[in-house]
């Protein structure tokens, strides 16, 4: 009976630990669980900490594509900005072709920093592009963001155009200034990749140049602003003067005109000099100067030199040919005309020599000798 009693006594210490170890396997598991899932609650609040750090920093990232170019060897030019108060890294430059389909896209990988308020060009300068296609420029932050530009050529986009030819009205001799201003005034595409102005004038030998722009393009023309650019001509001869303006490749329909009136000085005066007697068929120089009421003589006029006999010829110095009468020149910078006079009347006849400068008209008596 006692034996029992102990057998008893001692089965019921064990069991006794045995919960007393279920029990503390059993809180151990729960602490455990719950310091785990703890830790995730804090990997996940620490994610979501980085993530709305990296979206904070990301928004306050303000990069700007100022301008995108072709340079002469066929390469892309980018000029970004950074407006915002981060420092700012460019890890790629996307360039994608519109004009295939599908659309080729490429991206190249790069490494730019700019820090806030700097301003970077040349960026691309490995990448290869040409001419007269529509592109997409894309640059990509290490951040994320992405900014696009679209970048099209110039027969895409109908600019708009400002010529005006100043003054309205002049005299023969005088100057003419010749504005031209054209405007991309589309909100598409960002920019065109060249604007190369043209300017043709009709009658083309009314005026002579005499200084153009320093250039006739301009390449990379982003949407809102405008390409300048000037002519000085001077007016050669009286009568109406038509400018018209365009760019190359630029769409159908797309020019302006600009016109001015040319006037004869008023006043003026036109002098012969040469020779009163004259051998037959012998060809005779005689020098004209045209003036202005001012007494200075008259750049690029025209006048007309005529004879008053049929059998007299003139032509200019250094013209082949037998002439005419009357002919036609415009006078030097200097105001003057050397032509050359050849008679082939009987011996003793007097002929008269005369010129026409606009209203203005003078005559010289010659005499072809035996």
């Amino acid at each position: 009976m006692q034996l029992r009693g102990r057998l008893r006594e001692d089965k019921s210490g064990v069991g006794t630990l045995i919960a007393a170890v279920f029990i503390i396997m059993i809180v151990m598991t729960g602490y455990s669980l719950s310091l785990l899932t703890s830790n995730k609650n804090q990997e996940y609040y620490n994610t979501l900490r980085e993530m709305a750090n990296l979206d904070y920093d990301r928004s306050r990232e303000n990069i700007s594509i100022m301008d995108v170019q072709i340079t002469t060897g066929l390469r892309l030019n980018v000029t970004a900005k950074n407006n915002g108060p981060e420092m700012a890294r460019i890890i790629w430059i996307g360039l994608f072709d519109q004009t295939q389909y599908p659309e080729k896209d490429a991206y190249t990988s790069v490494s730019y920093s700019l820090s806030p308020g700097e301003l970077l060009a040349g960026m691309g300068s490995s990448i290869s592009v040409l001419w007269g296609k529509n592109y997409v420029v894309q640059i990509v932050t290490e951040r994320g963001n992405e900014i696009d530009r679209t970048f099209y050529p110039a027969k895409s986009i109908k600019c708009k155009l400002d010529l005006l030819a100043l003054p309205s009205s002049i005299y023969a001799g005088e100057n003419i200034t010749v504005l031209l201003i054209i405007t991309h005034n589309q909100t598409q595409p960002d920019s065109i990749q060249n604007v190369t102005a043209k300017l043709t004038v009709n009658p083309s030998g009314s005026v002579q140049l005499m200084r153009g722009p320093q250039q006739l393009f301009v390449l990379g023309l982003n949407s809102g602003s405008s390409a300048f650019f000037k002519w000085i001509y001077n007016a050669t001869q009286a009568g109406t003067i038509y400018f018209n303006a365009s760019y190359i490749d630029a769409p159908q329909g797309t020019y302006a005109i600009s016109q001015i009136k040319v006037k004869l000085p008023p006043g003026g005066k036109v002098e012969i000099t040469g020779p009163s007697q004259i051998q037959r068929n012998t060809w005779t120089n005689y020098t004209i100067r045209a003036f202005a009421e001012d007494g200075n003589t008259v750049p690029y006029a025209w006048i007309t030199v005529g004879a008053s006999n049929t059998k007299v010829s003139i032509k200019a110095v250094g013209e082949t040919g037998g002439g005419k009468n009357p002919v036609t020149y415009s006078v030097d910078l200097n105001g003057q005309l050397v032509v050359q006079v050849s008679s082939n009347t009987p011996g003793g006849t007097t002929f008269t020599l005369y010129v026409n400068f606009g209203t203005t008209y003078t005559s010289k008596s010659v005499i072809q000798l035996p």
